[in-house]
Parts: C-alpha cells; structure tokens; sequence
C-alpha cells in the first residue's frame, strides 16, 4: 500500500499536505522544524504552510523576489519563523548551508522542501552540514522514468525523477510517495517507521512516455508524450504544422524565427537542407520541451 491514499490539500498543489502530515505521523514528530525555499509568500502552493498553521512547527522560509518576500512578511510576522530574502544557489555565501547557518536552524531540520522550478538538483546535491528527516522536491513530470537527466545549471528546464532519485539514494533517502510535481524522500535510518515496503520508481510513477521512430521515419509517441504538457499542442500537429508551434514559442525562439525566411539558398540541395529542414526540426523539438 502506498501513501498516494492519503493525498490531501490544504495550501499544497497536488496533495502533499495530506501525505507529509502521514509521514509525519508515522515518524512521531510533533513540533518540528521545516525548511522551505521558493517559498513565494509563505502560502500559495506551500508544502510547509500547513505545519505552520496547524500543527505548531517553527522554520525558515527563503524567497528570493522581494515583493513574494514582502507577502511572506506580511502573512507570517511570527517571530519564531526566520526568513530570508535571497536567491538559493549551490555555493557561496547564498548556498544553503550558508543561509540555515545564518537562520540558525538545526543540523537535523524535520522537513525539507526544493521548489525553484530549476537549480533543485543542483542545490539539494551541494548540501553538505544540514540532512532533513524529509525531503520533498520538484521534478519535471514530462520526463520518463528512465532518463537520467539533469539541467544545465542555471536554465530552467527542471531535472528528471530519476536523476533526483539516484541522488537521494546518494545521500542515503528512500522515495516514499510520488505527486504529479513533487517526489518525497525519508531518511534511510527512519523508513522503517513508516511501516511500508521500499519502493522503486516506477512502482510509485506511472511513466511519462516516450517519444521514437519507426524504420519508416513515422514519429511515434506513448503516455503523456502524444502532446506538449505545457502548451497542450500534439505532438503530431507540431511535426505538421511546425509554424504554428513557432508562433507559440517565438518569445523563446525570436531570433531563430528569422532564419525560416532566409534569402534564396544556392541550388544545392545540402545547403537547402541545411537551411530548411534544421528549423523545422528546432520548432518541433522547441515544443515538445526538447532540446536538439
């Protein structure tokens, strides 16, 4: 039995309140002490809110947009919960073992929570003198299980389940409980507690998809990969009508646009290729949130 049963919202996006407040249960933990940054304003979306509000834990909020901050402040004056105003990076004076040791926080915070819609992997990985009993943290959903994937530090294309799985399993967690954005990790010394059987990956995920061809140059797509999650287009109406897709992404792509009405190419037909058959293949894989 896994803890998807207990998915439940009460500021969190796709039931993580009510799967931390089982965890938490089972680990016996009361009045405990969370971390959380990318906090927004303390409420909107937050995995730590509820903590707050209804059971009596203390914590550190971390938001780097100072109007977000200025919100925080408003909505959570308590004194107890520390919070900072700066951009979480993976060393420095910003990097977070930096920032906890500025909050004060203990060694062994209760509760973890990465949500920066970029750096997660980058910055959980660079943590080296605070170790949570849980760690919640962001992955892209749109990448299959089995793809290993980690963004260039400082883009913002998120990082696969798989690759946040093998560095928990790294720094010594066990996944617990998948949500449509978030992955839940437990300290391996603790998971006995819960009461419930390890689980691998794809026992707690249903797959994304993937994406291949076939020997007749036929695109052929399975799970959520028949479409772009995030604009919603097909992935077969972008192979045939890549135009259209380009519109869609030109804030991303501007410059690139230009290049599909290039002045008339010699009559080689490599050079045609070149020119033509490459920015197609740009706006498609734009869209699909691939990269070339």
């Amino acid at each position: 039995m896994t803890l998807k049963q207990y998915e439940q919202n009460v500021y969190s996006q796709n039931g993580e309140d009510g799967i931390i407040g089982e965890i938490v249960r089972r680990l016996s933990i009361e009045e405990g002490y969370f971390i959380e940054f990318g906090a927004w304003d303390g409420k909107h979306l937050s995995n730590t809110y509820n903590l707050y509000e209804n059971r009596g834990w203390t914590g550190c909020y971390i938001e780097g947009d100072r109007r977000r901050f200025a919100d925080l402040e408003t909505n959570i004056p308590d004194e107890r919960i520390k919070k900072i105003n700066a951009y979480v990076t993976n060393s420095g004076s910003t990097c977070l073992d930096a920032l906890l040791d500025q909050a004060g926080s203990p060694e062994r915070p209760d509760l973890l929570s990465i949500d920066i819609d970029s750096d997660d992997y980058a910055i959980w990985e660079s943590v080296r003198r605070y170790k949570a009993k849980i760690v919640i943290v962001e992955y892209n959903f749109s990448i299959p299980n089995a793809c290993h994937y980690v963004q260039p530090y400082g883009a913002n294309k998120g990082n696969s389940a798989r690759a946040l799985v093998d560095l928990g399993d790294s720094k010594g967690y066990q996944l617990v409980a998948v949500t449509i954005t978030n992955l839940i990790f437990v300290d391996n010394e603790l998971h006995e507690k819960l009461n419930m059987k390890r689980a691998a990956l794809e026992d707690l995920r249903e797959d994304a998809g993937y994406i291949f061809h076939g020997y007749d140059g036929e695109l052929i797509t399975t799970g959520q990969m028949n479409r772009n999650v995030w604009t919603g287009d097909t992935v077969d109406s972008l192979v045939r009508n890549p135009m259209s897709c380009l519109e869609k992404i030109k804030w991303q792509a501007g410059r690139f646009i230009k290049a599909l009405s290039p002045p008339p190419p010699p009559r080689n037909e490599t050079t045609f290729k070149t020119i033509m058959i490459k920015p197609v293949g740009f706006a498609a894989y734009s869209c699909l949130g691939l990269s070339m």
